[in-house]
């Protein structure tokens, strides 16, 4: 079900589905499969593949777009009964608005230093999405946002971090989304202006810029920015253990 080396779960509609299994922490122990799933969005997925999701299985969902992706394209898996939809927008932006505030931050910076925009300015978003991780029932924990590689790659890079995954380690699981997202390419570069290129790839410099973060300000340690911005050390433990126990007890 998962390809071999990327641990990508094999769905026609979407192309940056990953489970983040089988990758080791600092003491050695491997994050456990059927966990948690990054991906782009589920916006043209069929029924086959909702049932593909269903049976992994996904019981939460936290979208991390923006309302006005939300409003667009909306997510097919936010009315399917067994799963637990959640909307969580960390930014509030349109493609089409070169004023929205948020906007203006990305295009005025390197992706990288957005991110780190991101973290600084959206602490409230980052509170509420790992509240609802450390909280989340029993089953995997399906997390996205257009593509999969930016807010997605944000959070996916704090869970890694968390339990002392190497940054090497995390910065590939980062990279490949450009890779994978290779189908969606040459439409988004045709849609996007030329200014707007650069932040369709996934370098590791740009995520690098949020490890170097946590290493200034937070003695590269990542929970205790989630201790900063509310989260308690008990979802913080819950979190760690849903990544690492194979016999983890949800809430």
């Amino acid at each position: 079900m998962l390809e071999q080396g990327t641990n990508r779960l094999l769905l026609e509609h979407l192309f940056n589905t990953r489970d983040i299994g089988g990758i080791a922490g600092k003491d050695g122990k491997s994050t456990v499969f059927g966990r948690f799933l990054r991906s782009d969005a589920p916006i043209s997925i069929h029924d086959d593949e909702i049932k593909t999701l269903l049976s992994y299985p996904v019981k939460t969902v936290i979208d991390l777009r923006s309302e006005d992706e939300v409003q667009k394209e909306p997510n097919l898996l936010s009315t399917v009964p067994e799963i637990e939809y959640i909307h969580i927008p960390i930014i509030d932006f349109s493609a089409e608005n070169d004023d929205a505030e948020d906007m203006k931050a990305m295009l005025s910076k390197t992706m990288g230093d957005f991110y780190v925009y991101m973290l600084e300015n959206k602490k409230a978003a980052f509170a509420r999405i790992f509240t609802v991780i450390a909280n989340a029932k029993e089953g995997a924990v399906f997390f996205h946002c257009t593509h999969g590689k930016d807010r997605t790659g944000i959070v996916a890079g704090i869970l890694l971090s968390l339990i002392g995954v190497e940054r090497e380690r995390i910065l590939k699981n980062y990279e490949i989304s450009y890779q994978l997202l290779q189908p969606l390419i040459a439409e988004l570069l045709e849609k996007f202006p030329e200014k707007m290129h650069p932040y369709l790839r996934s370098d590791r410099e740009y995520l690098m810029k949020v490890l170097d973060f946590f290493d200034a300000n937070y003695q590269g340690n990542s929970a205790l920015y989630l201790l900063e911005i509310g989260i308690t050390p008990k979802e913080i433990q819950r979190i760690r253990a849903r990544l690492l126990e194979e016999n983890f007890e949800a809430n």
